[in-house]
């Protein structure tokens, strides 16, 4: 157990002496400080490698005390360099024919069972196989994009049709795009052009990477309007635009509202941040939109998440991202005879663990 304020010494001075003997045991940290210092500290903790339960704020019960140490440790966190991976150019890979789709599991909470699958891009690196393309991506205006979409668009299509065409149960599909790249002329005539026309494709979602660009741009509810025909919606992460489009007279553009990791993290533990994942979710609900949490990561996470009345959720707690192949095997079929999870009777079923 370590108090933040140690006199000469505080918190994050021990944890660069741990993190520099190779500490390999569990931390708890109390304060008397406030709730938002103290989550800003377990981050810091996090961030040296270091293993730690959820903080403790000073006074506390003993009740309190023990229902931290029977919970589970919060994971550290790899290094920012690390985490970033090695850089891959997005446009070799796409000329190269090196850029690939891996998917992430999307589940619905209230059936309990795995809803859709979230497109992420994937480039080989020589050294190191496949990495993520997260962090190489260009600006929103690159001219680059249009060609990567059709790419996605396309490969999309095709690995629904391998591995999901011929399934009872749908599995929607969902992958980020700037804004810029939607609202662009001739985007939706790609499309038409990739898309699977086949009645049973359940559609895709595109997740609005930049949502400041929402202002300067008055013709997106035709846009909107035009994509379901095609039956592509969108969702959007920024929470400050969600709120400002929902202002507006016109109607809500997005199907969907997503509420980010940072704002996910230990929402059970911190009353703030379930108030504003809460007023997330209700906003979703008002204006005829879905909720989903991004990067969940413990069960804890999951249970404040229901208790709140949020649609889906996914992240690392989910597992990891896929290729096609590998993410289809991970999906546990139930048999008819069998009992759906929570009541489900969708076939693709997340274990109760939550080692999917």
């Amino acid at each position: 157990m370590l108090d933040l304020a140690l006199g000469k010494h505080d918190a994050v001075d021990v944890f660069d002496q741990l993190k520099a003997v190779g500490f390999k045991g569990r931390l708890l940290l109390m304060s008397g400080v406030d709730e938002t210092t103290l989550d800003e500290v377990q981050k810091i903790c996090t961030s040296r490698g270091l293993t730690a339960f959820a903080p403790l704020k000073k006074p506390f019960r003993i009740d309190a005390l023990r229902e931290r140490l029977s919970s589970k440790a919060v994971a550290p966190e790899a290094d920012e360099v690390a985490a970033k991976g090695p850089a891959v150019s997005v446009e070799r890979a796409l000329a190269g024919g090196t850029l690939a789709l891996w998917y992430q599991k999307k589940v619905d909470l209230k059936a309990g069972s795995v809803c859709g699958a979230e497109a992420l891009l994937f480039g080989q690196h020589p050294a190191y196989g496949f990495v993520p393309l997260a962090d190489s991506l260009p600006p929103p205006e690159n001219p680059l994009y249009f060609p990567l979409a059709r790419t996605v668009t396309r490969q999309v299509k095709a690995d629904w049709i391998r591995c999901f065409a011929n399934h009872k149960a749908p599995l929607h599909f969902s992958t980020k795009l700037p804004l810029a790249v939607i609202m662009s002329r001739g985007f939706v005539a790609l499309l038409r052009e990739t898309l699977s026309a086949d009645t049973r494709f359940p559609g895709l979602t595109l997740d609005v990477t930049d949502a400041h660009q929402i202002k300067n741009n008055p013709g997106l509810w035709e846009v909107v309007a035009q994509l379901k025909l095609h039956r592509v919606t969108l969702a959007l992460t920024d929470i400050g635009a969600a709120y400002a489009a929902a202002a507006r007279n016109q109607k809500f553009p997005f199907a969907e509202i997503k509420i980010e990791a940072d704002i996910v993290a230990n929402c059970l533990l911190h009353k703030t941040k379930f108030a504003v994942c809460q007023s997330i979710v209700d906003l979703a609900h008002s204006v005829g939109a879905m909720a989903c949490a991004e990067g969940v990561a413990n069960l804890d996470q999951i249970h404040a998440l229901i208790a709140m009345g949020c649609d889906s959720a996914q992240g690392p707690f989910f597992g990891k991202p896929q290729p096609i192949d590998s993410f289809k095997a991970g999906l546990r079929a139930v048999e008819p005879e069998a009992s759906p999870v929570q009541g489900s009777g969708d076939p693709y079923a997340w274990p109760d663990d939550g080692a999917a």
